[in-house]
This record gives structure tokens, sequence and C-alpha cells, in this order.
């Protein structure tokens, strides 16, 4: 009896140290599955942050165009060049001319709308 329970004790020692070491190494390949997808989620966004920033600079480049700049000149400031003429046309406002609306009798009493209802009158 007494030579198989240092056996059963380490069986059941060596059961624990392995289930020990299963649930740390799957901890950690959760961990590692979390790190990497977080990593990818950085490079995509780095990405994508890389394709604005692109987007921006050549959005001031054309800014600092000088066609950009006598355009603006022209439509905000109303310049022009020497020699140039320019016309302006307008639209004219329309009238807004609104359909006669139909004016509504007074409310019908709820006896008038029953009568209505049953006899199918115009009362």
């Amino acid at each position: 009896m007494f030579s198989s329970f240092p056996k059963k004790i380490f069986l059941f020692f060596l059961i624990a140290i392995f289930a020990f070491v299963f649930s740390s190494a799957r901890k950690e390949g959760d961990k590692n599955k979390n790190i990497y997808s977080e990593m990818n989620r950085l490079e995509e966004q780095a990405v994508n942050l890389e394709k604005e920033k692109q987007n921006l600079s050549n959005l001031i480049a054309f800014f600092d165009t000088p066609s950009y700049k006598e355009r603006e000149a022209k439509e905000q400031l109303g310049l022009q060049n020497p020699g140039e003429k320019v016309i302006v046309i307008t639209r004219k406002e329309e009238q807004n001319i609104e359909a006669p609306q139909k004016i509504e009798d007074a409310p019908k009493s709820n006896f008038r709308k029953w009568i209505k209802f049953i006899f199918g009158g115009q009362k």
C-alpha cells in the first residue's frame, strides 16, 4: 500500500505540472495573438496615415501653384489681369408664387363626422 502511494503522489504532481504548463502556454499564445493583431492594426493605420500625409502634401503643393493663387485672387478678391475684361452673369431670383391654398371650413363636430361616416353625406 505504501509503495503505490508515492507513485500516485508523483503522478498527481506530474499531471498538475503538465496542466500548469499547458495553461501558461495557452495564455501566452493568446497574448501573442492579441499583440500580432494589434501590430497589424497599427501597421494598417500607419499606411493610412502615410496616404493621408501624401494627399495633404499634394494639396499643399497645389495651393502653392501660381495658377491656383491667381484663380483664388480672381474669385475671392475680384482681381483681374491687365487688359482682361470680366463679365458677371447673375441669375434672376425666381418669384415664389404659391398656389392658392384651399381654405378649410371650420372644424366639424364629432357628431357631424359620424353622420358623414354613416350616411356618406356631405354634411
